[in-house]
């Protein structure tokens, strides 16, 4: 089983589209669906590259907690995964006025300061825009996930780490040299735009540095011990994957972030590093990529 096999163009004409979406308001955000309607986007068409990746078997983890101890997975499905960060102008694409981060002169900058919860809404904007089934729902308050659904969300670590690794032995994605292929520890810098260092061996850019990238899993600090108490190779499947979470009682939850950011050093930010956030609390360090199952 292999990683990487080919990859095609997402594009999307936005001028054709008028999309409906759930009535509700994202706490942490001061923006309010009023109209039951997303205004569509200034601009005509985005695009992205998305990277096919391949059912696959690899080595996770680290030496240390909370990545501790490595382990073998196999991932039983196959997924796209875009090959950037999503960009400030393609957010805005998406989501028109609503839950607007765009600043002047930075549509190619990553995404950051956006919530988990405003990320899943995202998707589901974008999965529609697709002619895609969302993968999460809203209801009164609650957010609920189907794994089983085919349309855009945000990786699990285990298919980040995978695409991060790209079937490679380098400590960041795509190089051992961390300035070849992230922007880190610039905390005078900041952010860069997407693509300014070299790619990893699947064409995927920025998986190491330039904002971390909100992940679809609770963090859950014992979770790989946890996998190698069942014995052999741990096999997970994306179609089983469901779990709920209220947004108000989530004040407390603790998402996995991956891939270290601008302003995080090269030790905090290698391809097996395990980092989180609170669900509900924007950074200007964390932003996101997309996945979707084929």
């Amino acid at each position: 089983m292999n990683g990487i096999q080919d990859g095609h163009l997402f594009s999307i004409d936005l001028n054709v589209l008028d999309l409906e979406h759930q009535n509700h308001k994202i706490v942490g955000s001061d923006k309010v669906d009023k109209t039951n309607k997303v205004e569509k986007a200034k601009d005509t068409e985005f695009s992205f590259k998305e990277i096919l990746c391949s059912s696959n078997v690899f080595e996770m983890g680290g030496k240390d907690q909370p990545q501790a101890p490595s382990h073998f997975v196999e991932i039983g499905h196959d997924y796209l995964i875009s090959d950037v960060l999503i960009t400030q102008n393609v957010w805005e694409n998406v989501c028109g006025d609503y839950l607007s981060k765009k600043k002047e002169n930075a549509s190619n900058m990553p995404i950051q300061r956006v919530n988990w919860f405003e990320v899943a809404l995202f998707c589901n904007i974008l999965s529609r825009m697709a002619n895609l089934p969302s993968c999460y729902e809203f209801v009164q308050g609650t957010i609920f996930f189907d794994g089983s659904k085919k349309g855009y969300r945000m990786p699990f670590e285990i298919e980040w780490e995978n695409s991060a690794r790209a079937n490679s032995s380098y400590e960041y994605s795509g190089s051992d040299i961390y300035s070849d292929v992230a922007n880190l520890n610039t905390k005078d810098n900041y952010l860069n735009p997407i693509k300014m260092r070299k790619p990893n061996d699947w064409g995927i850019y920025d998986m190491t540095g330039n904002v971390n990238e909100w992940c679809n899993d609770i963090f859950d600090e014992s979770s790989y011990y946890k996998r190698i108490k069942k014995g052999g190779i741990s096999c997970f499947d994306v179609n089983e994957q469901h779990f709920e979470l209220n947004i108000q009682n989530s004040k407390s939850t603790q998402m996995v972030v991956r891939g270290g950011s601008w302003f995080n050093t090269p030790s905090y930010s290698k391809v097996y590093t395990r980092h989180h956030q609170n669900a509900l609390l924007p950074s200007a360090m964390v932003g996101v990529r997309v996945v979707r199952t084929v």
